[in-house]
């Protein structure tokens, strides 16, 4: 699994539905604007390359800044899963799956998007009206 830190903008799981799935179609259309070479396999070396270090794999190939970026984005938004460790088939599969996984490491949630996937949240979770999330806190905080 991809671990990536969540400093390119709202994590995943913290986007409403709508919001996740007019963002990853956005980064979608955009990553594929940019690729460089559409269709072309890459070499051994290259998927050596792209997994050591895919910044650096992506500079050789000539993508801007922008284009890293926006392409850092996009594997951001896949809360961390690849094809291998998750199948989907839309968005709103791989926001669900995204939003239970943070459920489970107690992380901030979309309100909306525990709701409309019917994801059990533990004891524990709170909202938190001011951003539409629930938060975990702890047990202590919940008896004041």
């Amino acid at each position: 699994m991809i671990t990536i830190p969540h400093k390119l903008g709202t994590p995943a799981a913290e986007l409403s539905p709508k919001e996740f799935e007019a963002e990853y179609e956005r980064l979608a259309r955009r990553v594929e604007q940019a690729e460089k070479m559409p269709g072309r396999k890459m070499t051994q070396a290259e998927v050596a390359l792209w997994q050591k270090d895919w910044k650096a794999f992506s500079n050789l190939r000539g993508y801007t800044a922008d284009e890293i970026a926006e392409y850092e984005r996009w594997l951001d938004m896949h809360g961390g899963f690849t094809a291998g460790t998750l199948k989907w088939s839309t968005p709103a599969e791989l926001h669900r799956a995204i939003v239970a996984a943070a459920v489970k490491r107690s992380e901030p949630v979309s309100a909306k998007a525990a709701s409309e996937y019917k994801i059990p949240l533990p004891d524990g979770y709170a909202p938190d009206k001011k951003q539409n999330l629930m938060i975990r806190v702890s047990s202590k905080s919940l008896r004041q």
